[in-house]
């Protein structure tokens, strides 16, 4: 029996040695098809990964929410980016004291109506440091109730809230009107946060916050 398992083993590792050797041979004398092979998967798994973010963006971002549409020629547009950032470095939270690594995860998308009114979200997920950046949002914002729901107002034109459950750490919207100059450039103009609109009343009930006590 233990003569059978050592056989088995030499057999495997023959073969184990006959695979690599056989990729080492096909690289030596084929290196372009070697590459072009890896290439590709790479490339399918870059397109894989942009249609992931891509449903993920569509499910995030309705099109339409009442008379807001969304608007990709906005600022962000609809659109994720992610990174990490070293809070004690940057200079808009060096003051505070505050240490350590945050990364996140962060979704755009910014609706307009006919009318110019404008309201951006933004949708965090924290995948390390979530803590620090709790303690950097208490430190940065003003405690406030708004329709009954326990939220933060982080400057004059933006308010925020942690939803109860769910794979978003933090949802932002900010408030304001786009305008023209005469050189036909644009810019957001701020007013300050309500929430009294459909977009964040839409993002209230999808990620509901806490209950204020």
């Amino acid at each position: 029996m233990e003569n059978q398992k050592s056989f088995l083993r030499l057999f495997i590792a023959i073969i184990i040695i006959i695979i690599l050797g056989a990729a080492a041979l096909i690289y030596y004398l084929y290196p372009n098809v070697y590459n072009d092979a890896l290439n590709s998967y790479e490339d399918y798994k870059k397109s894989q990964s942009n249609a992931r973010i891509q449903e993920k963006l569509e499910s995030y971002f309705p099109q339409t929410i009442g008379e807001y549409t969304l608007d990709t020629t906005l600022g962000r547009g609809r659109d994720v980016e992610a990174g990490c950032e070293k809070v004690g470095d940057h200079p808009d939270t060096k003051s505070f004291n505050i240490t350590g690594e945050v990364c996140m995860e962060t979704y755009y998308g910014a609706y307009k109506t006919k009318n110019n009114k404008v309201v951006f979200v933004s949708l965090l997920t924290i995948t390390k440091g979530s803590d620090i950046f709790e303690g950097l949002m208490k430190k940065m914002s003003t405690p406030l109730t708004l329709n009954g729901y326990s939220m933060i107002r982080v400057e004059s034109h933006e308010i925020a809230w942690y939803p109860k459950s769910g794979p978003i750490t933090a949802v932002l919207t900010q408030e304001g009107t786009w305008v023209t100059n005469e050189g036909g450039w644009g810019m957001m103009r701020y007013g300050k946060a309500t929430g009294a609109n459909e977009v964040t009343k839409a993002f209230i009930e999808k990620y509901p916050p806490a209950v204020s006590q």
